[in-house]
């Protein structure tokens, strides 16, 4: 969170430059943003690989795995091609609904309510955790 200059409003802006998620049944069908996100400029962990040496893994609809994820010639009856916990990282920026406002001074609003202050001096943690559960939080 950073000030805007634009008085008392915060802001905040994604701290992280990207994401990192499983990668197995992820294709057009079940998830078409992060599909279209790790087509390119993505790094993989324990995933199979095809013939020309593309990633893949089970849910993927197009391809066909040569090597499983250890490197050995794929052979259905040891099980899944790709690790059932294969992962992927890939820039935010391949994101299709990405903004290219995320880094900028003006971010984005943060709306909290008026009577919620910051920060609270607190005499001992049964005391503080108490205040803290006592808290309600404002609906939208």
């Amino acid at each position: 969170m950073a000030a805007s200059g634009r008085g008392r409003t915060a802001v905040g802006h994604q701290p992280g430059s990207g994401y990192f998620g499983v990668v197995p049944g992820t294709n057009p069908e079940t998830n078409r943003n992060a599909y279209e996100m790790i087509r390119r400029d993505t790094l993989f962990t324990n995933v199979a690989l095809t013939a020309d040496n593309q990633p893949w893994w089970e849910g993927l609809t197009s391809g066909k795995p040569v090597l499983d994820w250890q490197g050995r010639p794929y052979d259905p009856a040891r099980g899944p091609a790709a690790h059932p916990n294969s992962r992927f990282t890939v820039s935010a920026r391949r994101n299709p609904g990405y903004s290219p406002h995320d880094r900028t001074p003006a971010a984005c609003p943060i709306e909290r309510a008026p009577s919620v202050r910051r920060c609270q001096s607190r005499r001992s943690y049964t005391s503080g955790a108490t205040s803290r559960a006592g808290r309600r939080t404002r609906a939208r």
